[in-house]
């Protein structure tokens, strides 16, 4: 039960004893404990800040790279080229 509980406060931020009395409500589901931690108003049943803040550097990491290479595509190359790079930096 701790991995499940460690696996909840991961995605939820939640106390530890919410997440325990959450699963052991929900048999043990995670899906239905992270359901009852947000019906019950528990405020940490959404993703901590760290992870959001993680998730938007990725994120805005990927959007620079993607315009860098359109921007490069678009000044120098043939539309074939542009496709070309636009699809290997899309696949990074």
């Amino acid at each position: 039960m701790s991995d499940k509980v460690r696996e909840m406060r991961d995605r939820t931020g939640a106390l530890a004893s919410d997440c325990r009395m959450a699963l052991d409500r929900s048999n043990g589901d995670i899906e239905r404990a992270i359901d009852i931690l947000r019906s019950q108003g528990t405020s940490q049943a959404i993703p901590m800040p760290s992870a959001l803040e993680a998730e938007n550097a990725r994120l805005t990491a990927r959007v620079a790279q993607l315009e860098t290479a359109i921007r490069e595509s678009t000044s120098t190359a043939t539309w074939a080229e542009m496709i070309e790079r636009l699809e290997a930096a899309t696949n990074e």
